[in-house]
């Protein structure tokens, strides 16, 4: 719930970093719904914004949707860290791929996680995300 801002890479299946990124998030929860507000500023100044309608079901488990999401995402919180699984609609060079992502959240402390994620294709390694998530803190 709240305000935050996140700065993130993209490296290739080489480990190479492709890409770099800042986001700017707000995050709304009432009773079991809740609504996450992304809005993605790349290195390159490609702007994105994606807005997960999420539901957090029993047992630790949520699920989630998104308009460049295919099918419902799933995840499951477990501790300090929580998995989440969606495939992803992206564009590569002109060309529209479904992208499996693996995201795994750890939470470092009250207002801070570290987010990797993998992306595969057909089951191979095409990439990964890593990511830094900070709650905006007012003074």
């Amino acid at each position: 719930t709240g305000q935050l801002k996140a700065y993130g890479m993209i490296q290739n299946r080489s480990g190479e970093v492709i890409r770099r990124f800042t986001v700017d998030l707000l995050g709304t929860w009432e009773n079991h719904k809740g609504k996450l507000e992304e809005d993605f500023l790349y290195d390159d100044g490609e702007v994105q914004r994606r807005v997960w309608n999420l539901r957090k079901m029993a047992d630790g488990r949520y699920s989630g949707t998104a308009s460049d999401v295919t099918g419902p995402a799933e995840g499951v919180s477990s501790g300090f860290a929580f998995n989440w699984q969606y495939t992803l609609e992206i564009v590569v060079d002109g060309t529209q791929w479904a992208i499996d992502l693996d995201d795994w959240i750890y939470q470092i402390d009250a207002n801070r996680v570290i987010n990797r994620t993998q992306m595969t294709k057909w089951g191979f390694n095409v990439g990964e995300i890593t990511l830094v998530i900070e709650k905006v803190v007012s003074h």
